[in-house]
């Protein structure tokens, strides 16, 4: 895997997620959440993942550029607490001293049965199909 890998995953649930009638803020909501369960920081060009500072940054410049039309698009705020809020509270927290890692955290979305938790497989599927 690498960081453009998972920078065209970002992109690709961009797009999935407004053409499933979801608000494309709620992605930059959820790299917020990685941000403060990872601690921050970190050295980016060491890493598999683009820094969620990074993702942040860049997933809030897609949307004002290419889904600004989809902004009036719901959260549906109750249906994420129950299917996938509800779940996570259920997991077991990071030990003592620990930040969540993006390992861990793509390993509990796998917990929670979601199809795309290990995303690399996103970029060969959709060059595939599209």
């Amino acid at each position: 895997w690498s960081r453009d890998d998972e920078s065209e995953a970002d992109m690709l649930g961009l797009r999935y997620m407004t053409a499933a009638g979801y608000n494309p803020e709620g992605m930059v909501q959820l790299m917020e959440i990685l941000d403060n369960a990872s601690g921050g920081g970190g050295v980016e060009w060491t890493a598999t993942h683009p820094l969620p500072k990074t993702r942040i940054d860049r997933t809030s410049r897609i949307i004002r550029e290419e889904y600004a039309a989809d902004l009036d698009l719901p959260f549906y705020e109750d249906r994420f607490k129950k299917q996938v809020g509800k779940p996570l509270k259920q997991m077991d927290a990071p030990k003592a001293g620990q930040a969540a890692t993006p390992g861990a955290l793509a390993a509990g979305a796998g917990a929670l049965g979601c199809p795309c938790a290990g995303h690399a497989h996103v970029s060969t599927h959709a060059r595939a199909h599209h």
